[in-house]
């Protein structure tokens, strides 16, 4: 590219995709939609390149944004069933008076959601339709535990119960942080001994986070591991590959980014090296307003990862108006964007043409890519097609894929 590319060849002149009329059916696996403890409402919501789903569970409804996290909250439901299982058993009220029940507070808690005002900001994918908001500042993760918690090893026993059920002990389900406190308080003052591995869930689905290959390495560092030792080591891990100790440090203190997650994400921009433009991922990421935010950038920096390691190594990251976009050594602009499923919008086309003319004059690009996690509409890839840009639809899977066959 180069050079200001001439307009694209012809281009369909018909009218724009609308939005879909979509049922969780022709979306979901069917042991998603319904089992002992849940049902995914029919319908499904399409809120720019992302599905928001309905949860019906016995434990309150969940409206969930996402696909990958709407996997994580049926399996969820399953765990909030067992945990609550176990809090009717002879065993659990005998460790809980042992333990001192009269002490027992529930922490944790749940994300701090922005107000109504900030509704409206674009959120995850949606930077690459929209425009992008100002950034916040933030604290530590509202999901981390207190750390009176962690003297009484309740905040360990809550790790590795969490993680023998297969959830995160970070999640933002108030309810499941609310059970999981329960138990790790009785496991870790009463003696309460639990066998949960192997267990059936909901769904028979799910992963601590969904989405992302976790090495056991890396798992057993966050269940043994407490946030504080973490965010030691996942400062150094930045630093080392000359992240500035400002964007470390803010990244670190962020609210919606939870330990688990800046675990994920450190691992993975170290996995890097030091890339000139590491810093313009956290910069970005800095900039997250809530919980689908935080989890793009979690996906952002896998994708980044993979490419790296199973396509072509990374020679800069470089920003487009709100998105961390790669450049490899062949002068491949990679563009990796987190969604469910793109159609051909009005909105999708100003950013699509605003991509392509902004890569069509950079300089050492010699081609450009949009790498996404879902899937896009016929209509859109033809119009990628159209403006010589390419498109790798279901980009994890791929990039497992690749993985796989080495």
């Amino acid at each position: 590219m180069g050079q200001d590319a001439a307009a694209p060849r012809a281009v369909p002149s018909s009218a724009f995709e609308t939005q879909p009329l979509l049922r969780s059916e022709e979306v979901l696996p069917r042991e998603w939609l319904e089992a002992s403890h849940h049902r995914v409402q029919p319908e499904v919501e399409w809120n720019g390149p992302n599905l928001v789903f309905g949860i019906e569970s016995d434990f309150g409804f969940f409206r969930v944004e996402g696909v990958d996290l709407t996997k994580e909250r049926i399996r969820e439901v399953g765990a909030i069933a067992k945990l609550q299982e176990v809090r009717k058993t002879d065993v659990f009220l005998d460790a809980l008076k042992r333990s001192g029940a009269s002490k027992l507070k529930t922490v944790g808690g749940v994300i701090q959601h922005p107000g109504a005002a900030l509704r409206d900001i674009p959120k995850g994918a949606g930077r690459f339709f929209s425009r992008l908001g100002e950034s916040v500042a933030g604290s530590r993760s509202d999901t981390e535990n207190a750390a009176w918690e962690d003297l009484t090893g309740a905040s360990k026993a809550k790790r590795r119960i969490a993680a023998e059920l297969g959830v995160d002990p970070y999640t933002s389900n108030e309810v499941l942080q609310k059970e999981l406190d329960e138990v790790s308080w009785a496991a870790a003052g009463g003696g309460l001994t639990l066998n949960l591995a192997g267990i059936a869930l909901d769904g028979g689905v799910g992963a601590v986070v969904s989405g992302v290959n976790i090495t056991d390495s890396l798992q057993a560092a966050l269940v043994e591991k407490s946030p504080a030792d973490l965010r030691m080591e996942n400062r150094d891990r930045l630093a080392s590959v000359a992240v500035t100790s400002a964007l470390i440090e803010a990244f670190l203190d962020h609210p919606h980014f939870s330990p688990t997650q800046e675990t994920l994400v450190a691992d993975d921009i170290a996995a890097l090296g030091r890339v000139p433009g590491n810093d313009r991922f956290f910069q970005l990421a800095n900039t997250s307003w809530n919980e689908v935010d935080a989890r793009f950038f979690v996906a952002v920096a896998r994708l980044l990862r993979g490419y790296h390691v199973e396509v072509a190594p990374i020679q800069e990251i470089r920003e487009f108006e709100g998105l961390a976009t790669a450049l490899d050594r062949d002068g491949a602009l990679m563009a990796p964007i987190p969604l469910d499923l793109a159609y051909w919008t009005e909105r999708a086309v100003e950013r699509v043409e605003t991509f392509r003319r902004s890569a069509a004059s950079a300089e050492g690009v010699a081609r450009a890519a949009l790498w996404v996690t879902g899937d896009v509409s016929p209509r859109f890839r033809q119009e990628l097609e159209l403006r010589s840009i390419g498109i790798q639809a279901r980009a994890l899977e791929h990039l497992d894929a690749l993985a796989a066959a080495r």
